[in-house]
């Protein structure tokens, strides 16, 4: 039951991953994915509302059973319904969210800097050349 198609360049990096995973399962492998949360982590009810991949995915988002820093249960989903190459497209999300946010710290810890550079107060040329000669 392959979803249909949306612009993804709006949405949010995780809401785009869910797209990707839900465009690339089947109905039987969606309702297989329902089935192993129906009645623990899902009640019946909820589970029967679920139409597609991306709404079982935004749901367990909501319940709080995976976030964008803990997708490990969707690994061990796409491990349990044999696709693999699903499981390696969480694990590379996951990657490429910790070198995102790597970078975001480097930019925000240059940014400090350059404001407290900023914020120093202005010497005279020479000084400055006299305090860093010594």
């Amino acid at each position: 039951m392959a979803e249909a198609a949306e612009p993804t360049s709006r949405l949010n990096p995780l809401k785009k991953l869910y797209f990707e995973l839900g465009q690339q399962l089947n109905a039987g492998e969606v309702e297989a994915l329902k089935d192993l949360f129906s009645g623990e982590q899902l009640t019946k009810e909820e589970a029967e509302n679920v139409e597609t991949a991306r709404g079982l995915f935004n749901l367990l988002t909501e319940k709080g059973f995976i976030s964008e820093d803990n997708l490990e249960l969707l690994e061990e989903l796409f491990e349990t319904i044999d696709r693999p190459h699903l499981k390696d497209k969480v694990k590379k999300f996951q990657q490429d969210r910790g070198a995102r946010r790597k970078r975001k710290a480097c930019e925000l810890s240059m940014k400090a800097s350059v404001k407290q550079f900023k914020s120093l107060p202005k010497e005279e040329p020479n000084q400055l050349m006299m305090s860093h000669q010594h």
